[in-house]
């Protein structure tokens, strides 16, 4: 727009974008303004400054390129108020969720609106036009300093509240604009590396997943058959579940890493409606925050997992002998489970950890050296780290790709609990 622009031209702009136009304006002027100081001005002291003014107008240009997220949902309300009352909802966000006709703004406005709605404790307000015409933005300012625990739990809160919802809507646009659709599977059969947990709690299904996939890659290949409409997924435990293909608006959503297949996404999707026991709409991706380890993991196999017991608290004073009858029972427990291919997995408790270790977490055990009395596990997150200083509790471990060793003691008094693939009957089973 040039600067000579008619008044209706900017009242056809909403008052962000005319605010935003205003200050690009005021940039160029700016720019002429210095390109016109006296000859005593330092040539450096000019090439600064306009640098810092080109910079700036291009992040205008690049806010004005982003249609705000209440401007968004206004353009497609008509198409997804499907009942037309004037209202959206829930039923009909999920709806359009699942719609794979929606993408790029679209896709991202529905997956913030449904984040929102989903976190939502109160009773949603009336989302009708006059709501969202109003809508007004609201940052998350988190002062310096704040403690790691009391921060999640700020932005946890944050993100119930509708002034979140340009935030997360903005978050999903990009991911979208990165987003290259992969096919099932990159490498041609999945491996332990594909799989990275994200911002999703489904660390106690992809654990064992992971299992799975380090025993057998093929059979977990063998789980998932596609066709036109979707996949089909048959799970360990003789259960069937055919889920449609991956909208954009759920790629959106978030989920496991994209980066090496779809096929981490189908499984999560999959696992989540085995939940659901009605024709929807529902999203999957809502019934998987938080499950149980042994559950997860006789879906995959088809067989009952039995628990150990550990100390689960890596400060704790321990009596010896208490000590010792854990590790035994380790020490003859998990050679015979990992030579027969029985999926062997651990989990952490809800409380202060050793440096590298994720607590309430699920892990898988990949190995164990008898002679050393080192475990070797498997971390969903699929993470790379290097300790500064030597191994243990104080500077952590050297993880690559989520597989990281320890000593069996400070295992045992890290975590929780092991639970081992049984086909026979156990005291406890999952």
């Amino acid at each position: 727009m040039e600067e000579g622009a008619s008044l209706s031209a900017w009242e056809e702009l909403d008052g962000g974008t005319a605010s935003w136009v205003s200050s690009v304006l005021s940039l160029a002027r700016s720019m002429k303004r210095v390109c016109e100081l006296n000859f005593s001005t330092t040539r450096a002291f000019k090439l600064l400054v306009l640098t810092g003014l080109i910079f700036a107008f291009a992040c205008a240009q690049a806010q004005l390129a982003t249609p705000a997220f209440a401007q968004t949902v206004l353009g497609s309300f008509d198409t997804w108020d499907s009942d037309h009352n004037g209202r959206l909802t829930q039923v009909e966000v999920d709806s359009a969720v699942l719609n794979p006709q929606f993408h790029g703004a679209q896709a991202a406005a529905l997956a913030a609106l449904h984040t929102w709605i989903a976190l939502e404790k109160d009773e949603a307000p009336v989302l009708d036009k006059a709501w969202f015409q109003s809508y007004r933005s609201v940052p998350l300012r988190i002062p310096k300093g704040t403690p790691t625990a009391e921060a999640k739990e700020r932005r946890k809160e944050y993100a119930a509240t509708p002034g979140s919802l340009q935030g997360s809507y903005a978050r999903s646009l990009k991911r979208l604009s990165k987003l290259q659709r992969p096919d099932l599977y990159e490498e041609g059969t999945p491996t332990l590396s594909d799989i990275r947990q994200g911002a999703l709690g489904d660390c106690y299904m992809l654990a064992p997943l992971g299992a799975v996939v380090h025993r057998d890659a093929k059979s977990v290949e063998a789980m998932i058959h596609q066709d036109p409409a979707g996949y089909t997924v048959t799970f360990g435990d003789g259960k069937v579940v055919h889920v449609a293909q991956l909208t954009d608006t759920e790629l959106a959503l978030g989920g496991s890493s994209l980066r090496e297949g779809l096929w981490v996404r189908v499984i999560e999707k999959a696992y989540g409606s085995r939940k659901f026991d009605d024709d929807g709409p529902h999203i999957s991706r809502d019934t998987m925050n938080g499950g149980s380890t042994g559950v997860a993991g006789r879906a995959f196999t088809g067989h009952p997992f039995r628990s150990i017991a550990l100390i689960g608290d890596y400060k704790k004073d321990v009596p010896s002998d208490k000590m010792q009858e854990i590790l035994e029972q380790l020490r003859q427990s998990l050679p015979s489970a990992i030579a027969e291919n029985r999926l062997v997995l651990a989990g952490t408790p809800k409380r202060e950890m050793p440096k590298s270790i994720s607590p309430n977490h699920a892990y898988a055990i990949l190995a164990f050296d008898t002679k050393s009395d080192v475990i070797t596990l498997w971390n969903p997150h699929g993470n790379d780290s290097q300790p500064k200083g030597p191994e243990g509790a104080e500077n952590g471990f050297t993880l690559k790709g989520g597989v990281f060793s320890m000593p069996l003691d400070l295992f045992a008094h890290t975590f929780g609990h092991v639970l081992i693939e049984s086909k026979g009957q156990s005291i406890s089973q999952f």
